[in-house]
């Protein structure tokens, strides 16, 4: 089997799946606006979609989170079989402290793209921010 490819990753609210396989991403995300303790959860879908030369061969997909501080921890796993899979990981992440984190994510154990995401720490109604922010969570 030649290489498996990751053809796109992305984390968003929602996956939809129409019945001929065709996929619509809703509402990417790529930071969170977050009001109260530092240590939250929060849910996030991650799209990986994964091609391969060979419909037979399994290729894992793992998803490691890194802090600002770079700590790692797994956030998801799994494992594609066929030359067109999409992978739609629902779960949950921890965070710890704010700034920017990195979705790294490895097919067939090799790091195939980092996915950032900024966790904004904000107090109060004095919020200024100079990055494009897209999710909410308070």
């Amino acid at each position: 089997m030649k290489k498996p490819y990751l053809q796109g990753a992305l984390i968003c609210e929602r996956v939809l799946e129409e019945k001929d396989g065709s996929l619509s991403a809703i509402r990417i995300v790529d930071a969170v606006v977050h009001r109260g303790p530092s240590e939250f959860t929060y849910p996030v879908t991650v799209l990986c979609v994964v091609r391969t030369d060979d419909s037979e061969t399994e290729v894992p997909v793992r998803i490691e989170m890194e802090s600002p501080s770079g700590v790692l921890a797994t956030v998801t796993s799994a494992a594609v079989r066929g030359r067109r899979q999409n992978l739609i990981m629902n779960t949950t992440v921890t965070f710890r402290q704010s700034g920017l984190h990195w979705f790294n994510v490895y097919v067939n154990n090799t790091l195939a793209t980092k996915i950032p995401f900024t966790i904004i720490s904000a107090s109060g109604d004095n919020l200024k921010i100079t990055d494009s922010v897209r999710g909410q969570f308070s």
